[in-house]
This record gives C-alpha cells, structure tokens and sequence, in this order.
C-alpha cells in the first residue's frame, strides 16, 4: 500500500508548504515548497519517528 502523503501549510516561516510521509512511523519523503532551500533541515528529519498528536498551538510531524 502506498503512503499518502501529508501537506502542512506553515504560517510565518519561509516555505509555502511541507509535505510528508509516514512509513512505519518513521518520517520519510520530507519536503519544504517555496521560499528557503530546506533541504538540509528534511536531511535531518528523514527517518525520525512521526508523532501523531497535533494541538491546535503546534502541529507535530
């Protein structure tokens, strides 16, 4: 089965969007659209567990 990916629109920062995937609860495909180059930034949060709690403050990946 093919992971969905999952589009967070951020408010304030550089990007316009980042998208993501959940593989076995673990962060993969990580990609920040428009603005700053974030490719270092989703280097480092490849493979890193994905919460799934979000409040409406903060929206965890």
């Amino acid at each position: 089965m093919e992971a969905q990916p999952i589009v967070y629109t951020p408010h304030g920062v550089c990007c316009s969007r980042i998208s993501y995937e959940s593989r076995e609860g673990r962060l993969s495909n990580v990609r920040f659209e428009g603005g700053c180059n974030g490719k270092g930034l989703a280097r480092l949060l490849e493979g890193m567990p994905a919460a799934e709690e979000k409040t409406p403050e903060r929206h965890y990946l």
